[in-house]
């Protein structure tokens, strides 16, 4: 059967064919039906019916109105009976669209908005006017950011459009009711949905007019308006009135404005000079001075142009839709040509004509302006094959051009190059040995009329870095439950049964749940570093999928093979029965369940599943809303004509692929239906729109199907080695075999496109894949241009045999740079003592860098990366940190496996001892270091004064910078805590006493050619308890005392403030962590607490106690800072005497995150008794 266009565009004899529908009950006889659609105006339909009033017209009653031809028809209006009027010639049926009530008038509403994005107010908006079908896309901009912003409105359409017009948006409604808010310049584009013309006549004699070779002359007339009144080339925008604080006390309030002007040629005084028409745009919501500009130079942009109209009169097209590009060429009679922009039409079906009045704009007459560029771009760093490669998606969809619109992109960069092509969106693999930095890539992009614009921008490359992304990988090996969270540097595989489903949180480190084929659900929190555990006993039947949800990050589903959907709303934690499809599906059948997603559809939360009944009827069953109220989607259109009710009894969708766009791609899976791939942009509508893949390859059974960063692009494949691409062109996806493939005898159990985590990533897929090999895990970059493996790769761990990769997930990763290291030592017994003084290293577990035997050795005092490379502190003192306990400085160049003792030579005498203290590096990396006696060497006059030293080759030479040899009484000062300078290399200062235990700070501000003494007092403390840091405006932070007296001071020690914070007991640790601080301390029987100050010392909050932890821990004694990842490192050692690591997450966030045991398995490596097995004082670093 032709389709409507071949009708309309090629058969000159056909039929009308007019369906009316009231409340579904089909209306007949109709003498004529009229409908108009107009951008930003609610739709309007008459019907024309001989008297008297058909039967079930009423008020408010729903009204369908489908035109076509020869019984073909198409949707063109959906809406509600308004008015019934009744006279001699017959009864008229006035209607109105679904948008009516967006014009329902009311007295004055006020809605007050704050800090909330337009989208989500418009949205509320709609939801509040009772609009249920409506697609909201609009820019990102957020309202009520500097102070509440009052909207004041009698209408929700006018409501709306205050919001929407800001940004260029407006709202129409479509054919089937749907409401859409939108950007709408009012401009055709360059791409056209259809073409109408009459024939060129010349000398008498018919021809195609140029640019057209086919088709049937459908324009009747047409009619061209220029209006010259309506070219503005001077805009005022007028926006909120603000308040400002523009001195203490004194406040002043303004406009926002922005006034902005071009020439124009159509705009002239008598004498021909310029002249200028101005544009008033008044909008309160515009609250910032930087989107009043914005607004401005948009509209000046569209309206600084000679606007000209045309009505043009066609053939009735039931096709017709709003803000569609139409081509008109009809040269020889109205002149009008080129493309135009529908702003409105008007339709009139009756007995003897069916005719279409389009209102349309066309671009104008305007200067060519300048395009301009712009790109994102996205960092993912993995293992691919041999090595960790840098895989770079450039994103230039953002680039546009002011009056017209983008004709190609070019890229090029610093390098040899590597990024280079001529797309919109490249993505290119890199070696990042090969990339030299700054990494510079620039983007060209032409318009239409040839004018070009550049944009360069620097790429980050390195872990840690804003737009690098290291995923983190969660498989099921059918064998093990396997976990990379460094991008496959390292793997964590525990031994399971039957493993073959798995989702993973798309923000919760180390967070995901498997599924096996018992139907059992397991849990991880760790990248299984320690066993998963079961979180839902096994029910019987397959964990066929797991979907982590889109909309609420806590929300977790999974199905199994026979159709019982399972939800979880903490996380996996816990799970309950959410419904079983095979009792509440109609009709009633032995559905078997697949796959899952999530979307958002008109602001409700959306679950579908996947699959078959099991006698060849298809399953996509939706719950809209979340209210178990469950539908099944309508199967029609070419998919109906190739399975409808006849498909073999396994048929089934065995993967699903949705695009935001609202496309969904389905693969089938039978033993014997081809073909098996289809694609509609209207799933939730009556089916009509399914269409078949053309170059379908005839291979039953599919195997998965993903979407691209890109509408109308995806990938997909069956049970063998070839993978397909796929890409959409009018509503058709075209399959063709990628370049690329599988190794022999392998095949896909599952696909899995990165961007659905590393948001913006283009082209990158891994597949998990049995065969040949054990549990192959390949990747591609380029759409499966090439393809290498992510494992087993070269180097990197191997698969645990006899495993097969049957799906994977990904989630968020961490950088594989962030190693951390533990020191073991006897914490608070008799120094020396004998243990075995081993170093410890956390990758994926932790391992031992070094495994001495144990023997008599003294205590480490502290461990403490500075620069390249570790230091510790080898004391005999005995006792808490903050306390003096001064010994050999030793260094290990090879992260910790062997140690060498760099420094001055520490001095000892009995339980005496002179050494070094505590350890800094400056802004510059030049090393210093303070050193003094321990309190029984305080008197003896033969022990070295305290001294400062440096460093500036890496801590392997040292140089005397400082001592003070004054004795006090007989007694030796001493240079207790030393800290630099974060920005300022010449700054150095150190906190010290002398007798008894009275305050001194010595400061350099030259880089150490001077040593200055502020004698400022705080806190007397005979046992030296003082640490402290500064901050980058040179104030020093310290805790101080026996309970860690918190205070600052902003002159270098000669004055303190006490900030009345301190803790129960010792403080135990104090480090900045950029423009935070951080604590930790407590009493060893209670209140061990952890503090943060954001304030620069002023005020402190704790962010993690004893009660928060998973044991009950002695002390927390050692802290350490990763801005990488912004984590917390804490170590501990409990009651029990087992020691601790904890990871606390987003630590210097407004709110910190979860806090994680790393603890693993050391304490099977720290495996001595009792003191002996600790972690030592300040015991941990990066």
């Amino acid at each position: 059967m032709a389709d409507i266009t071949t009708l309309y565009e090629t058969v000159d004899a056909k039929d009308g064919t007019l369906v009316v529908k009231i409340n579904g009950v089909l209306l007949n006889p109709v003498w004529r039906s009229q409908w108009r659609f107009d951008v930003g105006r609610v739709p309007s339909a008459t019907i024309y019916v001989p008297n008297p009033t058909p039967a079930g017209v009423a008020y408010f009653a729903d009204v369908t109105i489908d035109a076509g031809f020869n019984g073909v028809v198409q949707r063109v209006f959906t809406g509600i009976v308004l008015d019934v009027k009744n006279n001699e010639l017959g009864c008229n049926i006035e209607c109105i669209g679904r948008s009516w009530a967006l014009d329902v008038t009311y007295q004055d509403i006020l809605l007050v908005l704050t800090n909330i994005t337009s989208e989500d107010a418009i949205t509320d908006l709609l939801q509040n006017a009772g609009i249920l079908d409506f697609t909201v896309n609009v820019p990102a901009w957020t309202i009520g950011t500097v102070a509440p912003q009052t909207l004041r409105f009698q209408s929700f359409g006018e409501a709306i459009t205050k919001i929407a017009e800001v940004d260029g948006c407006r709202w129409y409604e479509t054919p089937s009711g749907q409401v859409v808010v939108q950007v709408v310049p009012p401009v055709p584009s360059l791409g056209i949905s259809r073409e109408y013309f009459s024939m060129q006549l010349t000398a008498l004699v018919e021809s195609y007019p140029a640019g057209i070779v086919a088709g049937r002359p459908r324009l009747r007339r047409c009619q061209q308006q220029t209006r010259v009144r309506l070219t503005k080339n001077e805009v005022l925008v007028r926006g909120a009135l603000v308040t400002e604080e523009i001195a203490p006390g004194v406040e002043s309030s303004h406009d926002i404005t922005a006034l902005v002007q071009a020439d124009s040629p159509y705009v002239l005084n008598a004498d021909g000079s310029q002249a200028y028409n101005d544009l008033v745009f008044n909008n309160a919501l515009i609250d910032t001075e930087e989107k009043g500009d914005e607004v401005a130079d948009r509209l000046l942009v569209l309206h600084n142009r000679l606007w000209v109209f045309v009505s043009a009169t066609i053939d009735g097209d039931p096709r017709m839709a709003l803000i569609e590009t139409h081509k008109i060429e009809d040269p020889s009679y109205s002149g009008v040509t080129g493309n135009w922009f529908v702003e409105g039409y008007n339709t009139t079906f009756g007995q003897q004509d069916f005719v279409t009045t389009m209102n349309l704009r066309g671009r104008g007459g305007l200067s060519n302006r300048d395009p301009v560029a712009d790109f994102t771009w996205v960092v993912d760093r993995e293992v691919i094959d041999d090595r960790e490669y840098i895989v770079i998606t450039v994103d230039g969809r953002t680039s546009f051009d002011p009056d017209g619109e983008i004709a190609s992109y070019s890229w090029t960069d610093n390098q040899t190059p590597i990024v280079t092509g001529a797309t919109a969106v490249v993505t290119v693999r890199a070696d990042p040995g090969v990339v030299s930095e700054p990494w510079e890539v620039t983007l060209t992009v032409t318009d239409s009329e040839g004018a070009t614009n550049s944009v360069t921008k620097t790429i980050n490359v390195e872990c840690g870095d804003d737009g690098v992304y290291i995923p983190a990988f969660y498989t099921a090996l059918e064998n093990n439950f396997s976990a990379s969270q460094d991008g496959g540097q390292s793997w964590v595989d525990n031994a399971g049964s039957d493993v073959v489903s798995v989702a993973a949180s798309p923000s919760v480190l180390g967070l995901a749940v498997y599924g096996t084929a018992g139907g059992a659900i397991y849990r991880t929190e760790n990248f299984n570093q320690s066993a998963p555990s079961v979180v839902l006993a096994a029910v019987g039947s397959e964990i066929k999928h797991l979907w982590w949800d889109t909309n609420d990050s806590g929300r977790v589903w999974a199905v199994t093979e026979d159709a019982r959907l399972y939800r979880s709303v903490d996380g996996g934690a816990t799970w309950s029965l959410y419904v079983n499809l095979r009792t509440k599906l109609r009709p009633k059948r032995n559905w078997v369940a697949n796959r899952i997603d999530t979307l958002s559809r008109a602001g409700s939360n959306v679950v579908r599943v996947f699959g078959g009944d099991s006698k060849g009827k298809l399953m996509i069953a939706s719950d809209i809303g979340l209210t178990n109220n469950w539908s099944l989607a309508a199967i029609g259109g070419e998919l109906q004509d190739d399975v409808g009710g006849s498909g073999p009894n396994d048929l089934i969708v065995f993967d699903a692929a949705f695009h935001s766009t609202g496309e969904l791609a389905i693969i089938l899976n039978s033993t014997t239906q081809t073909p098996s791939v289809y694609y509609t942009t209207d799933i939730f509508g009556d089916g009509s729109a399914w269409t078949r893949a053309a170059g379908d390859p005839a291979k039953p059974q599919g195997r998965w199907i993903e979407p691209d960063l890109e509408a109308d692009k995806f990938v997909l494949a069956f049970n063998d080695t070839v993978i397909y691409t796929g890409d959409v062109t009018a509503g058709v996806m075209t399959v063709a075999a990628a370049a690329a493939a599988l190794d022999g005898g392998d095949a896909p159990n599952h696909g899995l496109w990165i961007g659905r985590a590393v948001i913006g990533l283009a082209g990158v897929y891994v597949v998990s894949a049995e065969g040949a090999v054990d549990g192959t895990l390949y990747k591609t970059w380029d759409r499966f241009a090439n393809i290498e493996k992510l494992r087993p790769a070269t180097g990197f761990p191997a698969v645990p045999a006899g495993a097969d990769a049957m799906m994977t997930a990904i989630g968020r990763g961490g950088c594989p740079e962030e190693i951390l290291y533990a020191q073991q030592s006897d914490f608070g017994g008799i120094s020396p003592s004998s243990y075995p003084r081993r170093v410890a290293e956390l990758t994926a577990l932790w391992t031992l860098q070094t495994d001495p035997a144990a023997a008599s050795q003294r205590h480490v005092a502290f461990l403490q990366r500075v620069g390249a490379h570790l230091y510790r502190g080898d004391t005999l003192t005995t006792g808490f940190p903050g306390t003096l306990h001064p010994g050999q400085l030793q260094r290990s160049i090879d992260n910790g496996v062997t140690w060498a003792d760099v420094g001055p030579v520490p001095v000892i005498n009995g339980a005496g001892s002179w050494g070094v203290n505590t350890i800094i590096a400056g802004a510059d990396g030049t090393l210093w270091s303070a050193y003094c006696t321990n309190p029984a060497a305080f008197l003896d006059p033969g022990m070295p004064p305290p001294q400062i030293w440096k460093s500036v080759d890496a801590g392997a030479t040292w140089t005397l910078s400082f001592q003070d040899a004054t004795l006090d009484g007989g007694i030796w000062r001493r240079f207790i805590a030393i800290t630099a300078h974060p920005n300022d290399a010449n700054v150095i200062a150190v906190l010290g006493d002398r007798f008894p235990g009275v305050l001194n700070t010595r400061v350099t501000v030259n880089g150490g050619s001077s040593w200055s003494r502020n004698v400022g007092s705080f806190i007397q403390s005979t046992g030296g308890l003082r640490q402290a840091v500064m901050m980058d405006n040179g104030r020093i932070v310290a805790l101080m005392g026996t309970l860690g007296r918190a205070s600052y001071s902003d002159d270098y020690g000669v004055s303190w403030v006490d900030v009345s914070d301190a803790y129960s007991a010792m403080c135990y640790d104090l480090i900045r962590a950029g423009d935070v601080v951080f604590s930790c301390g407590g009493a060893v029987s209670s209140d061990q607490i952890v503090k943060r100050s954001v304030d620069y010392g002023q005020t402190w909050v704790t962010v993690l106690d004893d009660s928060s932890m998973t044991v009950e821990v002695t002390r927390f004694q050692g802290l350490v800072y990763s801005p990488l990842t912004d984590k917390l490192y804490v170590c501990t050692n409990s009651d029990e005497a087992l020691e601790r690591v904890f990871a606390l997450f987003d630590a210097t966030k407004p709110t910190v995150g979860a806090n994680l045991d790393v603890t693993f398995n050391l304490d099977d490596l720290f495996s001595d008794v009792g003191d002996l097995g600790q972690i030592g004082l300040h015991g941990i670093s990066l």
